[in-house]
């Protein structure tokens, strides 16, 4: 069971001499007292590189112009709509929300329950489900904060391994919870997924470090786990008593519902402990309303039950109390039966417009690179995939193409436009020259 009773002298010091370190880095002026410091001496960050694209591409007067950056579905029109179910679903919720009062920490009743269900599976045994416990969050970027503020508390000396490369927001938010950063080698376009790799760097995981995985359609490869490095590394996680967080944003934009958390179920149904950090934002379009799912694994029900009184201590000193509407809107739409059915036919309608412009990618790219170098964007899943293009390369293709790919290459596969493939693959055989 996780440990909950933390040396908070430790972590006090160990806070206060991370935060002074820090403020050095930032200062570059040596050792500097903490009551020395002024937030008017502080200097302006760089921007956000995904939101400065997303800038960059609104400010662009271009006719053509062409976003591959900004991390949302869109459909043929090139619109990121609102999902026909949810719309319904938002029908039904005005009949009956009867006042503004706070709900509680765990949110529009049944919703935990109701994600709780959906990322255990159907097929999941009662005495799996009684191990779960599920709280509501601002979005996928809440439970992953929640996560990570709760583990720096209870495992100050662990590392949180993640993914090379991984969401650029992963880092970011685990570093700012104060943990050391590490990596293991995860995925190139020449190789494909490095699967020895990344299980020889987990083997050397110290005992109580925090493993990030990605449940499905990996953000930023799109080059998913096979069956048997789902396997693997459940293993290492057990044999080295290693703590899997797995990262759940892209359920049902892969294969399918069933098939996209095979590889997490395969987990929870393994493992001690784990947490699942769910989210609602693509899967259902709900970007604007933050819906999200912080789920933790426990051995036994009690103990999951004592570590769900720590995470809603958690979420009290965070943000207190969960946004509603979103998560009214989700499990409305889980819990009626004709809702769900419509959203299972949108979310397969929505895959298959991911997998038809990923195949007409492919045969525009191989047409003007004349070879099949392009072929693995067909093998991978969800909406995002990788370019083997340099700094310089994007840069061109944003100034003389306009066209918008975040940095290190990835580019969202639902911006591409279908009508103007042949259009993108000749930009990116131009800069590629």
């Amino acid at each position: 069971m996780l440990n909950c009773a933390p040396t908070l002298a430790l972590l006090a010091k160990r806070c206060e001499t991370d935060e002074r370190d820090a403020l050095n880095r930032q200062f570059g002026k040596g050792t500097l007292e903490m009551n020395d410091i002024r937030l008017g001496r502080l200097q302006p960050l760089a921007p956000d590189p995904l939101l400065s694209i997303t800038a960059a591409y609104r400010a662009d007067d271009r006719a053509g112009k062409i976003d591959l950056g900004v991390g949302v579905f869109k459909d043929e029109a090139g619109a990121t709509p609102i999902m026909r179910s949810i719309a319904n679903a938002h029908d039904q919720f005005s009949t009956l929300e009867k006042t503004k009062a706070y709900i509680g920490p765990k949110g529009w009743p049944g919703f935990a329950a109701a994600g709780a269900a959906l990322i255990a599976g159907d097929e999941a045994s009662p005495a799996l489900l009684e191990r779960i416990v599920t709280t509501p969050t601002p979005g996928g970027c809440g439970a992953l904060r929640l996560a990570g503020d709760l583990l720096r508390q209870l495992r100050p000396t662990a590392k949180v391994w993640l993914s090379d490369p991984t969401w650029p927001n992963h880092a970011p938010i685990f570093s700012a919870c104060g943990f050391e950063i590490a990596k293991y080698p995860y995925f190139s376009i020449d190789e494909g997924l490095k699967e020895g790799a990344m299980l020889a760097a987990l083997e050397q995981a110290a005992p109580g470090d925090i493993v990030v995985l990605h449940a499905c359609c990996h953000n930023p490869t799109g080059e998913d786990l096979t069956e048997a490095a789902w396997a693997a590394v459940t293993r290492i996680c057990v044999e080295r008593n290693l703590l899997p967080l797995i990262d759940s944003a892209y359920h049902g934009l892969g294969d399918g519902l069933e098939q996209d958390l095979a590889g997490l179920r395969s987990v929870l149904n393994a493992v001690p402990e784990a947490f699942v950090c769910y989210s609602f934002s693509k899967n259902m379009g709900l970007y604007r309303e933050r819906v999200g799912l912080l789920a933790f694994l426990g051995e036994t029900h009690d103990e999951a039950k004592a570590v769900d009184s720590h995470i809603l201590a958690a979420a009290r000193q965070n943000y207190s109390m969960p946004p509603t509407y979103g998560e009214a809107l989700a499990f409305l739409t889980l819990d009626d039966k004709t809702l769900r059915a419509d959203w299972r036919v949108e979310l397969s309608s929505m895959r298959e417009r991911i997998k038809m412009l990923r195949a007409g990618a492919v045969d525009a790219l191989g047409v003007h690179f004349g070879d099949n170098r392009f072929n693995y964007l067909n093998r991978q899943k969800g909406m995002f995939s990788m370019l083997p293009l340099s700094a310089d390369q994007i840069a061109r293709a944003r100034e003389e193409h306009a066209v918008y790919i975040a940095p290190g290459g990835r580019i969202n596969i639902c911006g591409l436009p279908q009508d103007r493939l042949d259009e993108f693959a000749s930009a990116i055989a131009a800069v590629s020259g």
